[in-house]
This record gives structure tokens, sequence and C-alpha cells, in this order.
């Protein structure tokens, strides 16, 4: 298989697992996915619909939840007319947090529902406190380990500043 080949299975794999995680349309993760591996790191609309091999259509459509989801961000360069996309570093950070806002929501419901069935049967109530044991236990760990990840990626990137390179063993990380 050569490069061409492994990039089109990639851009295929993100764009199925995109597609099946975020609800955005398969184009949607064939943009993602060519935009996380494309060199240079950014992309114009032609280049775009010159690899993928899309409508043009499609890119202007795609680009604009890409963007308001944080997934991509959009840019020019000085002197050029073209606008121009990338791959957000924080685009998969951003959506998961933005998920996770949802646990509280659901654990919220889940006690509504815990009042609704209070003076009935506790078999009627079983599902409803599974639910909420469950979303109750990740809206207290889940922001722990967030908090976990910001600072070890401070410790990777204060790595990779002071050393010029990416860590490569739990080593370099501790």
């Amino acid at each position: 298989m050569d490069l061409h080949e492994e990039e089109d299975l990639f851009i295929e794999k993100i764009s199925l697992l995109f597609q099946q995680y975020t609800l955005l349309p398969h184009v949607a993760g064939r943009i993602f996915g060519y935009l996380l591996i494309c060199d240079p790191p950014y992309q114009t609309a032609s280049q775009l619909v010159d690899r993928l091999s899309i409508a043009r259509s499609s890119v202007s459509t795609m680009m604009r939840p890409l963007i308001q989801t944080g997934f991509v961000e959009e840019f020019t360069l000085p002197g050029e007319r073209s606008r121009i996309y990338r791959a957000s570093e924080a685009g998969w950070e951003e959506q998961f947090l933005k998920k996770l806002a949802g646990l509280s929501k659901m654990r919220a419901l889940m006690e509504e529902g815990k009042r609704i069935l209070k003076d009935r049967p506790g078999a009627l109530s079983n599902r409803i406190d599974e639910m909420h044991s469950m979303y109750a236990f990740f809206e207290r760990e889940i922001p722990i380990l967030v908090e976990r990840w910001k600072r070890e990626k401070s410790v990777v990137e204060g790595i990779v500043m002071k050393k010029g390179h990416i860590p490569v063993m739990e080593d370099d990380v501790l």
C-alpha cells in the first residue's frame, strides 16, 4: 500500500468515527481527517476539492459546522484572498468538554425522575436509580480526569518547548 492509499484509508476511518460521534456528515469527517494529516498543515478549499475529490459546494457547506464546533480553524495569509483551513489542535478537547456539560443536565433529569417515582414500587425506580448513580459518578469523577489531563498536557507542552522534542516515553513527561 502506498502513502496515498494509506492516507485515504486513514481519512475514511476518521470520517466514519467522526460521523458516528459528532453526527456531522461523512464528507465533514473526510475534510477533518485530511486536515489532520495534510502537509502543509493547512489547505485552501481548492486543495481540499482536488485531494478529496469532492464538490466545492461540499467544502463550503461543511466548513461552517466544522468551524462552529471548533474542529477546524479558518484564516487568511497576508496578501492572499483565499481562505485557508486547518484542524484545530483543541477541537476534540472542546467537543469533549461540551459533552461533559450534559452529564449534569442528565443527572438533574434523573433526580426529577426519582421524585416522580418516589411513592411507587421500588422496581419501577431501579432504572432511574441506576442512571442517576452512573451520571452522578461521572459528573464527580470526569472533572478530576480533565484537570489531570490539563496538568499533564501543560507538562508535555513545557517539555516540548524546553527540549524541542515531543516526549515518547513516560519518563519524558514525569
